[in-house]
């Protein structure tokens, strides 16, 4: 977090005093990193969305977002079954050796 603060001051050309975002709300993103409930790019949307003057709890944009990771095995599993399901043919491509659709099957 502290790059991304750190950036946002440099290329807005500001102070840390005026600054938008406050300890409080970088602290809270800290946490669902350090809780694995955000990734660090999801981090970065959120430092975003405060840098543009929202004040919403951090869990509540990563909600908003669609931010928020899982670790749940039986949910993932679910997941996986569904878009394997969802693209029998592609699945089937990649068995025969069409490696490059995998990019499909990848969550960014």
């Amino acid at each position: 977090m502290i790059n991304e603060v750190k950036s946002f001051v440099n290329e807005n050309n500001i102070a840390l005093s005026p600054f938008k975002v406050q300890p409080a709300q970088i602290a809270e993103i800290i946490q669902l990193i350090d809780d694995n409930i955000i990734s660090s790019s999801g981090a970065k949307s959120i430092f975003k969305f405060y840098t543009e003057g929202n004040t919403k709890s951090a869990i509540a944009v990563a909600e908003a977002l669609n931010l928020v990771q899982s670790s749940d095995t039986d949910e993932l599993s679910s997941w996986i079954e569904q878009v394997l399901a969802k693209y029998p043919d592609k699945v089937k491509e990649y068995q025969n050796g069409k490696k490059g659709n995998i990019n499909l099957f990848m969550v960014k």
